[in-house]
């Protein structure tokens, strides 16, 4: 498997990072490949690389303008492209990924036809699947088959696994969704020109940032609730309906069980926003 493999962190040492401790500890099954490194970095303030084997090539990149996502994945793509790597893995600073997973991916990759153009894991986040998603409905469930699909469903970044070709082909990752909402556009676009991806056996676990109503700011819950906007509204017309008729009851709940109230200002906002 010729692959990229991008880490992206955000005000976090790599030392503390989920997903860095399990690069780690499987780096000796990586090293058997012919696999690339770019750590990501979007904190204020470099950071020291620790020790890595050499036979694992480690880049590290630092942007303080903290561009996102998309910006991030799209420089690993052209590094991916540069040195001819067939797949680019996303992740994020806190997943933990196990030697399962890592497996399963190097068997699974060489044997999967050209149409499929990602593979995902299964993602916990220790209560519920948060990934991959059925998203023909609004309110998603989980998706719950292995092995390739073309249907309505959805996944998260981290731990997703990108043809590179494919990726090249559809102009890189989408900058109108910079943080939020991207992993959405990017299986979309997949469905929407026929393309597969495939499901993994393997379970990993994910630290989700927003798990806690309470402990993500009102700017973070801006970027999403805009990027979700944007989606519907442009992307998933067919929905677009039904979402807006769930943001009455996303408001009352934030004026109930929301610590800062003033997150409800922005749900108003788009309540009454005219579509684009």
């Amino acid at each position: 498997m010729r692959a990229t493999i991008v880490l992206v962190i955000y005000r976090q040492s790599l030392a503390d990072s989920e997903s860095f401790r399990s690069l780690q500890a499987n780096r000796a099954l990586l090293a058997e490949h012919d696999i690339e490194l770019i750590l990501h970095d979007n904190s204020p303030q470099p950071q020291p690389l620790p020790p890595m084997d050499a036979a694992l090539p480690v880049r590290y990149h630092h942007d303080a303008g903290n561009p996102g996502l998309a910006a991030a994945y799209n420089l690993a793509l052209r590094s991916a492209c540069q040195r001819g790597s067939e797949w680019l893995l996303l992740l994020d600073q806190d997943t933990h990924l196990n030697a399962g997973y890592f497996r399963e991916l190097l068997e699974a990759t060489p044997g999967l036809e050209p149409g499929c153009i990602c593979l995902v894991p299964r993602v916990s986040d220790g209560l519920r699947q948060v990934s991959p998603m059925d998203c023909s409905k609004v309110r998603a469930q989980a998706y719950t088959r292995s092995g390739s699909t073309s249907g309505m469903v959805t996944a998260i970044n981290s731990g997703a696994c990108w043809r590179v070709s494919w990726l090249t082909e559809s102009g890189g990752f989408n900058l109108d969704f910079p943080l939020d909402y991207l992993d959405h556009w990017a299986f979309h676009h997949a469905r929407s020109q026929g393309r597969q991806l495939y499901v993994m056996d393997s379970e990993i676990h994910q630290n989700l940032s927003i798990s806690d109503r309470n402990c993500v700011s009102r700017a973070r819950y801006d970027s999403i609730y805009e990027s979700e906007y944007r989606y519907y509204s442009r992307y998933r017309k067919d929905l677009f309906a039904t979402y807006r008729r769930h943001l009455p009851a996303r408001l009352l709940k934030q004026l109930l069980l929301f610590r800062d109230k003033r997150v409800a200002l922005t749900t108003l906002r788009l309540m009454l926003r005219k579509p684009d």
